[in-house]
């Protein structure tokens, strides 16, 4: 592993960790019945666990089983971790750091509560967004930004991902 990659992953991911570890605490702490913030007419602060994977999927095949999420998380979490520390291009790092930091703060609830609490919510009307945190919030920039960063720009054409990994070098095409 390089040691040059180790600082920007772990600031990061400990940035993610921090943010969403420190929400939670905050909330729990002062979250008393009803449950509910309402912040603005469409964004409630508010207190759920999620069981489940992202937005409460398979939440009911987990449902008194928090090890076998902890577990299966803990695998792609250590993949990611071992990915970012690989990485060549810094953009790389930065966003599987971000990802990486949110997946940690989300196996670290389920350890200490079987479930991941889930703060924010967004409806409009009698629509409902699922529940989420500020790890989800997290790892989908990092999704995001490695997705964009992958996206070659109008008038280029992108290096191959096999070869250049998550930033792509630009070359330019078309006439000057």
């Amino acid at each position: 592993m390089r040691g040059h990659a180790f600082i920007p992953v772990a600031s990061f991911a400990a940035f993610a960790l921090a943010l969403d570890q420190t929400t939670k605490a905050v909330r729990l702490g002062v979250m008393q019945p009803p449950r509910l913030i309402p912040v603005e007419p469409f964004f409630n602060l508010t207190l759920g666990f999620n069981e489940g994977a992202g937005s409460g999927m398979f939440g009911g095949l987990r449902q008194g089983r928090p090890w076998a999420m902890i577990a299966l998380t803990g695998f792609i979490s250590a993949q990611i971790g071992v990915w970012a520390l690989r990485a060549k291009p810094k953009l790389e790092r930065l966003v599987l750091g971000l990802i990486f930091g949110g997946a940690l703060g989300n196996i670290i609830d389920r350890i200490r509560q079987g479930a991941a609490t889930d703060i924010l919510d967004f409806h409009w009307k009698d629509w409902r967004w699922p529940m989420f945190n500020m790890a989800d919030v997290t790892i989908f920039i990092g999704t995001m930004l490695s997705m964009s960063a992958a996206l070659p720009l109008q008038g280029s054409t992108a290096i191959p991902a096999a070869r250049s990994g998550l930033h792509s070098a630009r070359v330019r095409t078309g006439s000057a």
